[in-house]
């Protein structure tokens, strides 16, 4: 049986190809400039924008359609950011507009310092990838991994401001400050910076997950002496 088509898949690549196609033409032939990456809002600093604008809304990246790199824009209009399991907390959106009084229970507010590029999110920006497209839309702020210091967080989640922490956010890592699930997070060891921190969820996080499903992880035994084969070795989570 022929697989069945996700016409608003199909309709977001097309409209990627077409895009691209017409990036190139404006950028190789007619010789246009692209677009300022930064928006009008955020502050001409040497180096680009600042981690928090002084009205204390975070930075963040968002793709605003399907395309090439021309689709990217940083932006500060929301106090925080927040994946798609937690849209329906904050009134359907991924961006929080103004500070929380009080922290919903399970959830902690993260300061991101680092977050990873995934080849997941170019799947995104390609408008490729299916989650995105059904529980986001466009425009989305990419990304899953973030690490950080925690700066609010709720009763019942055993963090605290000041812990340093690592983890993921299901979209919404593209930012400055964003709102995620404790269920999500793992306190940061001291020998590890940000950088590295940010570096381990999605790779690290689905090897393990294959390598489990194959009975290699954590079954020591069941691994002694196979030989394994692995694919793309040479990338994250080969």
């Amino acid at each position: 049986a022929m697989p069945s088509i996700d016409l608003g898949v199909l309709r977001n690549q097309l409209a990627a190809v077409g895009s691209n196609l017409w990036i190139w033409l404006l950028r190789t032939v007619v010789r246009l400039p692209p677009p300022p990456f930064y928006s009008a809002a955020l502050k001409d600093q040497p180096g680009g924008a600042p981690a928090h604008q002084e009205d204390g809304n975070c930075v963040c990246v968002e793709i605003v359609g399907p395309g090439g790199l021309d689709q990217l824009r940083a932006c500060s209009h929301c106090w925080a950011t927040c994946g798609y399991n937690l849209m329906k907390e904050f009134d359907g959106s991924q961006r929080i507009p103004t500070p929380l009084k009080v922290v919903p229970p399970g959830l902690v507010v993260v300061r991101n310092h680092a977050f990873s590029i995934n080849y997941a999110d170019i799947c995104i920006r390609w408008g490729l990838y299916e989650s995105a497209l059904r529980y986001v839309g466009w425009p989305i702020i990419p990304g899953f991994d973030i690490a950080g210091v925690v700066e609010m967080a709720a009763a019942d989640t055993g963090y605290k401001a000041g812990d340093r922490v690592f983890g993921c956010s299901l979209f919404g890592s593209y930012s400055s400050r964003v709102v995620t699930s404790a269920r999500m997070l793992m306190h940061l060891p001291d020998n590890l910076s940000f950088q590295q921190g940010a570096s381990l969820p999605a790779a690290a996080g689905t090897a393990l997950h294959a390598a489990s499903l194959a009975g290699l992880w954590p079954n020591e035994p069941i691994a002694k002496g196979k030989s394994v084969l692995i694919h793309s070795a040479a990338a994250g989570v080969g």
